[in-house]
């Protein structure tokens, strides 16, 4: 019953927010199947933008299961280009509390003391009704997801791509890309794993 009320919340505020690809649901108890994310490169004719959607999760939970209803963002991004350019839309934040906007790279060695790396994309401040708007661009040559990241490839639900998360910058510290301290009830989470390819501008000889 809780997982029919969570498809159906799920449905209706993406479909009043915006158009975005369907996320395929698994009828297990371990939570939403994770879909594939598209390639880092996208086929000739295809659209270049992609949508991700970011939620609360429960981190005491094994398959870190989504709160749900709760707060949420809708990411829209380019799937290639010379900057990576998007668009977030965060609802049910905190009020006039700085978010920071991050890409989260799990490295090695994965331990009690986590080995991560991550890139600050942009802060923002929600209104006082919550809801945050940031609309920005970085150049990063890398490409997401960076190839050191251990969510390149993950063997249990066949995905490739990077997690893009909100988080507190009263935790996450921009300057540095560490977490202290870690309060994960506050932030929101990738839906699913996300890529970006990097395209060289062209220059003419």
């Amino acid at each position: 019953m809780r997982k029919n009320l969570f498809i159906v919340g799920l449905v209706v505020v993406l479909l009043s927010m915006t158009v975005i690809p369907a996320i395929a649901l698994d009828g297990d108890e371990e939570g939403p199947e994770v879909p594939k994310a598209p390639p880092r490169t996208r086929p000739h004719g295809e659209s270049n933008v992609g949508h991700l959607l970011l939620v609360g999760k429960d981190a005491d939970t094994p398959g870190w299961d989504a709160n749900w209803p709760g707060p949420f963002g809708l990411l829209k991004y380019n799937l290639e280009g010379e900057t990576f350019d998007y668009r977030f839309n965060g609802h049910g934040l905190i009020p006039d509390t700085t978010y920071a906007l991050i890409y989260y790279a799990n490295l090695e060695p994965l331990d009690t003391e986590w080995a991560y790396s991550t890139i600050c994309l942009a802060t923002g401040v929600p209104n006082n009704g919550g809801n945050l708007h940031i609309n920005d661009a970085n150049e990063i040559p890398t490409g997401l997801p960076i190839d050191e990241d251990k969510n390149t490839y993950d063997d249990d639900t066949d995905t490739f791509g990077a997690k893009i998360w909100l988080v507190t910058t009263d935790d996450y510290n921009c300057e540095t890309g560490r977490f202290e301290p870690w309060n994960p009830t506050e932030y929101l989470f990738e839906y699913d794993l996300i890529t970006y390819g990097y395209r060289p501008p062209n220059i003419d000889d």
